[in-house]
């Protein structure tokens, strides 16, 4: 069974850390995901200049948050070498403007020298996951997938806080069809779904499977292509070989 530390080895190997995707807004990144045809979440990205613009950023995240609750409130720096002290947070599960209006009143003096993003959020009904996927747009992909109760949030994933044990699973294929699977959650239907949304097209993703406006399927909500990343070929070719290899016993 593949776990989330032999994946971060394997990149490792290849001198590659995705936290790199952090040099790109997230705004671009959404509108790079929305480029590729995926289905991500509704946003709406402010970069105010003056304090007049805050006023109309409060207001207009407020009316957000009280059409789509709950909502996930994201504050990045919007001139990173400016200002390298800062960094990129978020507010999970907002469904009061009051909780974003806390953290405003809370940061005074660095409210300029943000960039925001209100997004709607993706639920998990009963049945969600998250996952991330690598895919060399050839058919060939890994996927690593979380199923713990509850979570929707990728970064429980990417960046876990507890062992994620008895929760995981992984499956890769070659050639748009399924190589292996270890696990005992993702069902052939949702193997297929991830297969048929990612394996044609080359890069890094993330996704959560849930609820978002009232329509349930798979939302991607983070893509790097590769070039700042690499397809994680030792990590595939050992699934590739372990494969062939029960073929020949």
């Amino acid at each position: 069974m593949a776990t989330w530390n032999q994946w971060e080895n394997a990149l490792q190997k290849a001198g590659q850390n995705k936290s790199i995707q952090n040099a790109a807004s997230t705004t671009d990144v959404y509108e790079k995901i929305l480029a590729l045809g995926l289905s991500t979440v509704k946003w709406e990205s402010f970069s105010p200049k003056n304090p007049s613009d805050l006023l109309q950023l409060q207001e207009k995240i407020r009316v957000f948050v009280n059409q789509f609750s709950p909502c996930l409130f994201i504050f990045e720096p919007s001139d990173r070498e400016r200002t390298p002290q800062l960094t990129k947070g978020y507010l999970f599960g907002v469904k009061s403007f009051s909780e974003v209006e806390k953290w405003i009143a809370n940061n005074p003096s660095v409210l300029l020298d943000y960039s925001y993003l209100v997004t709607t959020q993706i639920t998990n009904p009963g049945n969600g996951f998250v996952g991330s996927v690598f895919s060399d747009g050839a058919g060939n992909i890994v996927c690593e997938s979380l199923h713990k109760p509850g979570v929707s949030n990728q970064r429980e994933l990417s960046q876990p806080k507890e062992s994620l044990h008895g929760f995981l699973d992984f499956f890769a294929s070659h050639e748009f069809e399924l190589l292996s699977h270890h696990g005992k959650f993702l069902s052939p239907y949702h193997i297929r779904m991830v297969i048929r949304e990612y394996a044609h097209l080359p890069g890094y993703f993330e996704f959560v499977f849930g609820k978002q406006l009232d329509q349930t399927g798979l939302f991607t909500t983070g893509f790097l292509p590769l070039g700042p990343v690499t397809f994680p070929k030792e990590l595939w070719e050992h699934e590739f070989h372990a494969l062939s290899q029960r073929f020949t016993d």
